[in-house]
């Protein structure tokens, strides 16, 4: 798996203090998409047990509320497997929430492993038609939060 970068500290992707791994590969190709270059699964740099570490002691600063996958989609399939990996060492040694914005509706991801370690998820392809909205990027996307371990959507 590749991504682009890491922004160790953001207020805007997600609730909180936020450190952010961009991952690269969609195949959703929204118009208007606002990290167009991170639709190719070869850009950016591959992911390495050294960017793990480098997550890590982002995520153990105490003025950091958690993670946020972004990208690209982490749900792109060639990331999916290292993305639930990346997400199961990361929730056992933190314990701090994870959000994951993805192009695939929730229904289409809802089997998907990778949800035991989430925490709450942004689904739907972005729509450059819409408005935004709060942490998302248009209306059309959705926020669903795992409450007492069901998933709900969030109105």
């Amino acid at each position: 798996m590749r991504y682009a970068e890491i922004t160790k500290s953001s207020f805007v992707n997600g609730e909180g203090c936020r450190t952010v791994l961009w991952v690269t590969g969609c195949n959703h190709h929204c118009d208007g998409c606002q990290n167009p270059d991170l639709q190719d699964p070869k850009y950016g740099k591959t992911m390495t047990t050294n960017t793990l570490s480098d997550l890590l002691k982002c995520l153990q600063k105490p003025h950091i509320d958690g993670l946020t996958l972004s990208g690209g989609d982490p749900m792109f399939p060639a990331n999916r497997g290292e993305i639930r990996l990346i997400c199961q060492h990361l929730k056992a040694e933190t314990g701090k929430s994870i959000w994951m914005y993805t192009g695939y509706l929730f229904q289409d991801i809802i089997n998907d492993p990778v949800l035991e370690y989430l925490d709450v998820i942004v689904d739907g392809k972005y729509n450059k038609d819409l408005p935004p909205a709060l942490y998302r990027g248009s209306s059309n996307q959705r926020i669903w939060r795992k409450v007492n371990n069901v998933w709900r959507y969030d109105k």
